[in-house]
C-alpha cells in the first residue's frame, strides 16, 4: 500500500498504518446533558433577583454597591446549579474534603460577612436618626421661646 511505514521503509514498504485522529484533547469528555428541575429553576429565580435588584437602583431605593453584591451572590449561586462540579474548587481552595461542607463553610462566611454588614448600616442609621431628632427639638426648644419673649 501507499501507507507511511513505522520504520522508515518509504511510500511502499510493507508497515503500519498511521491513523490521525482528530479526537477531543484526554481533559473534555462529552456527556449527556441531563438537567435537573433545580438546574432550570434555580437560575429562573436567579435573574428574577438580579432584575429586581437593579429595579430597584433604578428607582433609588437601593444602591449600585448593593445590587453588584446582589448580582455577584446570584450569578454564583445560578452557577453553581447548572455547573455542580465548580464546587470542587471551594474544596481545593478551603481544605475541606467534602463539598458539601466546604458549600457550608464558605456560604456561613458569607451570610456572617452579611449580618456584620447589616449591623454597620443599621448602626449608622441609629446615628442619622440621633442627630436627625436632635436637631428637630433644638429648632423647637428656639421656637417656644421665641413665642415665650413676645
Amino acid at each position: 500500500g501507499d501507507f507511511p511505514s513505522s520504520s522508515g521503509g518509504g511510500a511502499r514498504g510493507g508497515g503500519k498504518r498511521v491513523i490521525i485522529s482528530h479526537a477531543a484533547p484526554p481533559c473534555y469528555t462529552p456527556t449527556e446533558v441531563n438537567l435537573t428541575a433545580y438546574q432550570i429553576i434555580a437560575p429562573l429565580i436567579s435573574f428574577v433577583a438580579v432584575a429586581y435588584a437593579w429595579s430597584l437602583v433604578f428607582r433609588q431605593k437601593k444602591t449600585v454597591w448593593e445590587a453588584i453584591l446582589w448580582t455577584l451572590f446570584w450569578a454564583a449561586i445560578a452557577y453553581i446549579a447548572i455547573v455542580p462540579d465548580s464546587i470542587n474548587y471551594l474544596t481545593r481552595a478551603t481544605g475541606i474534603k467534602d463539598r458539601e461542607n466546604a458549600v457550608l463553610v464558605t456560604f456561613l462566611g458569607i451570610l456572617f460577612f452579611i449580618v456584620f454588614y447589616l449591623v454597620m448600616r443599621l448602626e449608622e442609621l441609629e446615628q442619622r436618626q440621633t442627630r436627625l431628632i436632635r436637631k428637630m427639638a433644638l429648632r423647637k426648644s428656639d421656637l417656644e421661646v421665641g413665642e415665650d419673649d413676645e
